[in-house]
């Protein structure tokens, strides 16, 4: 089981929650969901395994609470994520041992695509960077 603090964006942005004007977050019993992509890593016994799902929808989430007595546990939200087919019809996109090592720099940039060239944004990203580190030290 993956647990993750959920944060207030994702909320808004996501499962529809309105922000009033005391930043008090209000839920509302007919708000649309988003449809978003789920990345995330699971470490493996010698290379990690990457995943992107697509077109995934998010219950409204339960709230576990509990009294305060000697001990403080964490109270967490539990919502269910549904994954379903995109545009393309895939579902998943994972990586291997085999195209971990290609990917692993820029697999969390964006959502992976089908044939996404890896390599040319990895390119990018790295030239991306080497120009801002010359800009700040050119600035010293």
């Amino acid at each position: 089981m993956c647990q993750h603090q959920m944060g207030d964006q994702f909320r808004i942005d996501i499962l529809g929650e309105e922000e009033d004007d005391n930043g008090v977050l209000m839920e509302k019993v007919d708000a649309p969901t988003t449809e978003f992509a789920l990345g995330f890593q699971v470490d493996g016994d010698t290379t990690p395994t990457l995943f992107w799902f697509y077109s995934c929808t998010a219950t409204r989430p339960n709230v576990d609470a509990s009294t305060t007595e000697d001990t403080k546990e964490p109270n967490t939200d539990t919502l269910t994520v549904s994954c379903g087919a995109n545009e393309d019809g895939y579902v998943r996109a994972k990586t291997t041992e085999e195209s971990y090592p290609q990917v692993k720099a820029v697999w969390f940039t964006k959502v992976y695509e089908n044939n996404q060239n890896m390599q040319t944004e990895s390119l990018q990203k790295t030239a991306s960077t080497q120009t801002t580190q010359a800009s700040t030290e050119g600035g010293k």
